[in-house]
């Protein structure tokens, strides 16, 4: 489903450990801004945004199939979701697109995808998810 796993970018982020608010994203999450990591068992799991808080969503070091932010408009709906994260810096937008996808499995109603180039070189760009067209 997803690429390679990727292990958090800076060195200090492998003793972290995993932050005890952070937990397996279901319908029941609130309303709110999150960050988000998948894990090896294609798990999705959330912490409430703050800065550099990807690193400590699994924490120790831990690798992660994909990450990014997500918004909870309302319990089970999701506003948007991207792969913004400075930790990983996940590139595929076929990931980001496969991420929509298992979110739909788990009951959630998808919004806007948005992908952010992980070295900053362009814009974000709105994402289209057609396997038959490519991703866009």
């Amino acid at each position: 489903m997803f690429g390679k796993r990727k292990q958090p970018g800076d060195k200090s982020d492998h003793v972290l450990p995993q932050d005890p608010d952070s937990r397996t994203l279901t319908t029941a999450e609130v309303t709110g801004d999150y960050v988000y990591v998948v894990d090896e068992q294609d798990e999705v799991h959330v912490l409430p945004q703050r800065n550099h808080g990807h690193p400590v969503v699994l924490g120790s070091g831990l690798p992660g199939l994909y990450a990014g932010e997500l918004s909870i408009d309302l319990p089970g709906s999701i506003g948007e979701v991207n792969n913004l994260s400075g930790s990983f810096r996940f590139r595929s937008k076929r990931s980001l697109c496969c991420l929509a996808e298992r979110l739909r499995v788990l009951g959630f109603r998808v919004g806007e995808l948005v992908w952010y180039p992980p070295d900053g070189s362009s814009r974000p760009a709105r994402l289209s998810c057609d396997p038959m067209r490519g991703y866009s």
